[in-house]
């Protein structure tokens, strides 16, 4: 196959660059051919993607974590090229919860490239979100409340891997507070006095199984809400969300939806995909298989 690989060598705390070499011996030694484009700062990537002739490509390979994913398929998505190729993973970000669900762990280059070379194109979904003046794709997940404060924290500490969201976590679980919102999920109004609001494609974020029942593929998204709880019970719940068991829990509410509008009380950063990128409030829209990648 001639692949494009769209390669962020900052990715896991600039650990990515010292695995390039092993990824381009991989594609190659696969038999693939290879062209590399290395991601820019400020976006830039997504429009020099989206102006991009990609009618000659077998495989558009993304290498990265999860942010690195929605920007490269950000400009992927409105690329107007005739035949846009199927898209793979290298997961040697730091988060890498995205490829959970395509069996993938982080940095597992062979199994990765083994998945490419297989070449079993699935259509998955994707979301589209407005938050606040912006506008993007996501893929994995998006939050507000505490979720996006430890994803905020969590950056400061990504030389730690996965374990930054662990950090995060712990700090931000210090300066507890809840918040008021009004939530519109497929139509149905409901207000809630919650922690965090999560709105999930995919089953995990980070480490954590989020969202235990979703499927990128079945058209529907996966909201979480955890009502307002003090931060002993937060902290002593935190294993639960390891296995997903933390959704049994009362304060916890679940849904699946295509539409979500919310409206929150104080407005509120959101992170997409482990981003910042925009504000409350926030509207969301599945996008049934919007796209096609090796799985």
């Amino acid at each position: 196959m001639k692949i494009l690989l769209i390669y962020n060598k900052f990715a896991g705390a600039k650990s990515a660059e010292k695995r390039e070499s092993i990824v381009v011996a991989a594609l190659k030694a696969s038999g693939h051919e290879l062209e590399i484009i290395y991601t820019k700062p400020n976006r830039a990537t997504v429009k020099e993607i989206e102006n991009m002739d990609l009618n000659p490509y077998d495989a558009f390979v993304i290498g990265g974590g999860d942010g690195t994913i929605m920007n490269a398929l950000n400009g992927y998505i409105p690329n107007k090229s005739e035949n846009k190729p199927p898209i793979g993973f290298i997961p040697v970000g730091t988060g890498n919860a995205y490829v959970r669900d395509l069996g993938l762990k982080t940095c597992d280059i062979e199994q990765a490239v083994a998945l490419i070379t297989k070449n079993e194109p699935k259509a998955v979904d994707g979301a589209w979100a407005r938050a606040g003046d912006d506008e993007y794709y996501y893929f994995n997940i998006l939050g507000i409340g505490f979720v996006a404060d430890v994803g905020y924290t969590a950056q400061k500490f990504k030389q730690f891997g996965n374990f930054a969201y662990t950090i995060g976590i712990f700090i931000e679980a210090l300066r507890l507070k809840s918040q008021k919102a009004k939530m519109i999920i497929d139509g149905e109004t409901y207000e809630f006095d919650h922690n965090f609001i999560e709105i999930s494609n995919t089953r995990y974020t980070s480490n954590f199984l989020m969202s235990p029942d979703a499927e990128f593929d079945d058209g529907l998204l996966d909201v979480t809400v955890l009502e307002a709880v003090n931060v002993f019970r937060l902290l002593s719940s935190f294993p639960k969300i390891l296995d997903g068991t933390h959704i049994k829990m009362p304060e916890v509410k679940t849904f699946k939806a295509k539409h979500i509008i919310v409206e929150s009380e104080k407005t509120k950063v959101a992170t997409p995909d482990g981003e910042l990128r925009g504000t409350t409030p926030l509207e969301v829209k599945v996008l049934k298989h919007i796209i096609k990648v090796f799985a």
